[in-house]
């Protein structure tokens, strides 16, 4: 009702996109729930459990929505033609806000599997009231862009108030992890991005070479800071997609 037509098929195929992105947070999510849930009642275990599932979660968070937002004109052009190049600046934005859903998981899981739902309801519904508002607000002056910027915004303040949440009911703390999830990303991002200007032939690449070549290359980098900062151990690493292609 806020924007034209032609804007809302523009940020449906954005949505789209993002929509497929968080398929693996919830894979990670059945992968870890059983190992949390009988962790309940010792603590030491609890966080021990709490804190790899957060690595896990986070690390593909920063990966997947790293390269999202890094390769958007790209993936519009790949999956749904040049006619959709208008959406490309929603879904950046909706790709930062993948990574910051599965951030927001590092902390939701456990508090799901030890029974602390209803305080989760209650952030999640002030969640919802807080982005219909800003819809409102943003929607008429910027668009689609604004839609996604409040999709973007609202998953922010979830993350903080189950951040809160978490420390206040289980003493979890993720702070120093997320804090290194968030700068490896940025760092990977601005390197690839940086190459790219470096190199015109690349950006006058087809979308697919594109796709391959800076996704590789993100890939590389990303998970090389992520393994060197601690984010994520290569044995870990193997073990959770071991795990995830049970779950699948």
């Amino acid at each position: 009702y806020l924007v034209a037509e032609k804007d809302v098929g523009l940020y449906v195929a954005a949505s789209r996109v993002s929509v497929m992105s968080v398929v693996l947070p919830n894979l990670i999510h059945s992968a870890f729930l059983p190992a949390l849930s009988k962790a309940k009642g010792d603590d030491v275990a609890a966080l021990a459990a709490a804190r790899n599932h957060a690595r896990a979660v986070g690390f593909f968070g920063g990966a997947i929505g790293g390269v999202g937002m890094l390769l958007a004109p790209a993936i519009i052009q790949v999956l749904f033609g040049p006619a959709y190049a208008g959406a490309e600046w929603s879904l950046i934005i909706l790709m930062a806000h993948v990574m910051m859903f599965h951030l927001t998981q590092a902390y939701g899981t456990p508090l799901l599997a030890w029974q602390c739902d209803k305080p989760y309801t209650v952030i999640l519904a002030v969640g919802a009231f807080v982005n219909i508002a800003l819809n409102f607000l943003l929607i008429p002056s910027y668009g689609i862009v604004g839609a996604a910027a409040a999709t973007l915004v609202t998953q922010a303040l979830i993350w903080l108030g189950l951040i809160a949440l978490a420390r206040k009911a289980f003493d979890i703390n993720h702070n120093g992890l997320m804090l290194r999830i968030l700068l490896v990303t940025a760092v990977a991002v601005t390197a690839v991005w940086g190459m790219a200007k470096l190199v015109p032939s690349v950006t006058m690449a087809g979308a697919w070479a594109v796709l391959v070549a800076g996704g590789a290359l993100y890939a590389l980098i990303y998970g090389a800071l992520a393994i060197a900062s601690g984010v994520i151990s290569p044995a870990e690493l193997r073990h959770l997609l071991n795990r995830s292609e049970a779950n699948g």
